[in-house]
């Protein structure tokens, strides 16, 4: 004998559309978002490769947080003030390039790895790998911890 499914009624399948349409409404806006973010960090990583050849203490106070730790390749640890400083008498930058960028964005936190390349004037070509620590607070991302170590 055969048995014969009960057709479902119609506002079974609109409540599983409905569901579907809702679920991928939500997954397309966390990713504008996070392509939103990643845009931001971005540029900023652009601002900071700019404000380091102009040597722009402007803009590095704009991009640094109040409570930033920077970490040099020398192991010496700094607060935002004391880096403000040292790049008031750092050597002019000929060239500074970031390369190798790796972005990763959770929340309103990113991590950026970078490879930093600069000529001092004066110097030699050098070349750092840096870890670049980003949060985002009240809608602005900054800078809240930088760690370069030298590569040989």
């Amino acid at each position: 004998m055969l048995i014969s499914a009960m057709p479902l009624p119609t506002n079974f399948y609109m409540k599983r559309i409905i569901s579907f349409l809702l679920l991928l409404l939500a997954i397309t806006g966390m990713a504008s978002a996070q392509n939103k973010d990643e845009k931001a960090v971005r540029r900023m990583i652009r601002d900071l490769e700019a404000a380091q050849v102009n040597k722009d203490l402007d803009a590095f106070d704009r991009i640094y947080a109040e409570d930033l730790v920077f970490i040099n390749h020398l192991g010496q640890r700094m607060n935002k003030m004391q880096r403000l400083e040292a790049l008031k008498t750092a050597p002019a930058m000929t060239s500074f390039v970031f390369s190798r960028e790796q972005f990763r964005i959770t929340g309103n936190t990113s991590i950026v790895n970078v490879e930093a390349s600069f000529k001092p004037q004066g110097q030699d070509m050098q070349t750092h790998a840096v870890t670049i620590v980003f949060l985002k607070r009240k809608g602005l991302w900054q800078v809240v911890n930088i760690q370069a170590t030298v590569v040989k």
